[in-house]
């Protein structure tokens, strides 16, 4: 469960990051 847990923190993140770098870009 807690590994579950962590991947889905995991990729939630690299989501995030993700749409920061395209907003930033987008920004640019």
């Amino acid at each position: 469960m807690c590994d579950s847990k962590k991947i889905n923190t995991k990729f939630h993140f690299s989501g995030l990051s993700h749409v920061v770098e395209r907003k930033d870009t987008h920004k640019t």
